[in-house]
């Protein structure tokens, strides 16, 4: 059993964060119900399995990218009002559902299409512990919510709502993998949601694995514009990112 508790004390604004984060391990696959404290309103709940798929668990990478997506809101508390995000590689979904309190017009959460139904069902799970009225229809919280399939580069098997949405955002965390076998697949996929939406902004946190194969090389080859932001800022309350997270901007050369 691993869990994680993020606090902020409300009642301490003028002094130093009183945050806990406690956490324990145990043997595989025991479901784990983690509560997040993303700020002083906002508690995300959300369970996770911990070792047989990969799709089913939080990664540094997922923290990291909410986080960030919080901290957009400190100087301007509704920016994430009316825009439409879409995540990819979705997992556990923690950026989606923090978003979906955040205020996004709409947030579209995908994975991969093989092992899509356990991912979904997980997916579901987490919604229903935050006050979502989720169910297996993907017409969710007055068309709000989505929960869709995608493989990277298979564009035959986008859904209607995939190809007929405007995306603001797009958003992934942890994608790049020693055996990823065709970077290109990814790149594809975000370079067609750009030229549905040339001002689409990639948000993307990036474990590096592997020094001999990097994505900036792909980034040249796709002429993608993009920008290492400062995560210097991001504290993540007594909580140790082991990996080295790389935040990068992404957007399409004008």
């Amino acid at each position: 059993m691993k869990s994680f508790i993020f606090r902020q004390n409300p009642r301490k604004q003028q002094q130093e964060q009183n945050n806990l984060v406690d956490y324990s391990d145990s043997d595989d696959d025991e479901e784990c119900n983690d509560d997040i404290f993303v700020n002083n309103e906002i508690i995300i709940n959300v369970s996770e399995k911990s070792s047989k798929d990969y799709g089913l668990f939080i990664w540094d990478g997922s923290l990291v990218l909410s986080w960030y997506l919080f901290t957009l809101t400190k100087n301007n508390p509704q920016f994430w009002n009316g825009k439409n995000v879409l995540e990819l590689n979705a997992g556990v979904a923690l950026p989606s559902i923090l978003l979906s309190k955040l205020g996004v017009n709409k947030i579209i959460i995908t994975d991969r299409i093989d092992g899509f139904i356990e991912i979904q069902n997980n997916i579901i799970d987490n919604l229903n512990l935050n006050g979502f009225n989720i169910n297996n229809n993907n017409n969710i919280n007055d068309n709000k919510i989505f929960i869709e399939p995608l493989s990277w580069g298979n564009f035959e098997k986008f859904s209607n709502q995939l190809t007929s949405s405007s995306i603001d955002y797009l958003i992934t965390s942890d994608c790049f993998y020693d055996n990823t076998k065709n970077y290109d697949d990814i790149f594809a996929t975000w370079y067609y949601f750009l030229l549905k939406n040339d001002k689409l902004v990639i948000l993307l946190t990036y474990q590096v694995r592997c020094n001999e194969k990097t994505i900036f090389n792909y980034l040249k080859k796709w002429k993608l514009k993009s920008e290492i932001l400062s995560i210097k800022d991001i504290s993540i309350p007594n909580y140790n990112i082991d990996s080295e997270i790389i935040l990068i901007k992404i957007t399409k050369n004008q």
